[in-house]
């Protein structure tokens, strides 16, 4: 959350840090990496953000 902080001191818009955000989590989800800092939230585990969906085209 430190480079959240950073952002918006440096200048950068709310709207801007939001979708730098919405996009670390969408990686850490693509990569099966966790999205959440337990020492932050007080998690038992780490867990990987979301779900993955794909449209059947017919």
């Amino acid at each position: 959350m430190g480079e959240l902080y950073l952002g918006l001191m440096s200048g950068t818009s709310r709207d801007g840090v939001e979708a730098v955000l919405f996009a670390r989590l969408a990686r850490a989800r693509l990569h099966g990496e966790p999205g959440n800092a337990r020492t932050a939230t007080g998690a038992r585990r780490s867990a990987t953000p979301g779900g993955v969906y794909y449209r059947v085209r017919r």
